[in-house]
């Protein structure tokens, strides 16, 4: 039986899981990059009670959370919500505030403590889209993606343009390739119908992702999927936690 020995001291014990995600090919910056965020919103874990990153983080060197943060989760896996076992870095009660995953944030874009974070840097929020005339005229930026998903395949245009065809039941060309990622040929614009093969082909989500973000969205695949499931099941739990506690307090004259 293999015994893992986790180190206790917080400072020792997020060294310990730097060297674990390395030994399993992450680096903190690659972890953020795959989920969209800045490193410095995963590091934010060491000394912030963040229930979405510690599920991740545990699921990448396979542990449990409760047993690497044993003082943040009990032994059923659920967060331990008392504010005391998680001080404030700063003793000033801010104006503004938002509960995301368990964690109170400062709303501020500005803050005195470096440590704290603002939403911008955990994870990258949709901004609303005002439309103005022209303004989603987008056959250059789709040109772009679609070059730049090209170059980053490791198929040629033509293994593209076949798998493309095969996908689709439609004959397409390495010419029509070069003439949809083309500025100068503006006449030729990449059909919406071919998206999902173009995708498929080149192993990519970006028109998808591009579309998203033009309607305020964010799309998840694969395991990001659970970890937003997970995400919106621990805040309807801080909800009923909250309402629980009010309830509590309520007495019922008879």
């Amino acid at each position: 039986m293999l015994i893992i020995n986790i180190p206790k001291e917080p400072a020792e014990r997020w060294e310990w899981i730097k060297y674990q995600l390395r030994l399993q090919g992450y680096s903190l910056r690659r972890l953020g990059r795959e989920y969209g965020v800045t490193s410095n919103a995963v590091d934010a874990v060491a000394h912030q009670h963040l229930p979405k990153w510690e599920h991740i983080i545990a699921a990448k060197i396979g542990q449990l959370p409760q047993e690497i943060w044993p003082e943040r989760y009990g032994k059923d896996g659920l967060p331990i919500r008392h504010s005391s076992r998680y001080p404030r870095h700063d003793s000033t009660r801010p104006k503004s505030r938002q509960r995301l995953m368990g964690r109170q944030i400062d709303m501020k874009t500005a803050s005195s403590d470096p440590r704290q974070l603002t939403l911008d840097e955990l994870f990258e929020i949709p901004r609303p889209i005002n439309p103005q005339p022209a303004s989603l005229d987008h056959a250059r930026e789709v040109r772009h993606l679609l070059s730049d998903a090209l170059k980053k395949t490791t198929k040629s245009r033509f293994e593209v343009a076949s798998r493309m065809s095969e996908l689709t039941g439609h004959d397409i060309s390495k010419a029509m390739l070069d003439a949809w990622t083309a500025e100068s040929r503006e006449a030729w614009r990449f059909p919406f119908e071919f998206a999902a093969a173009f995708e498929v082909a080149c192993d990519t989500y970006c028109l998808t992702e591009f579309q998203a973000r033009k309607r305020s969205c964010k799309v998840y695949a694969g395991d990001e999927v659970r970890q937003a499931e997970i995400g919106r099941i621990e805040s309807q739990i801080d909800e009923l936690a909250t309402k629980l506690k009010a309830l509590k307090k309520v007495r019922i004259a008879e």
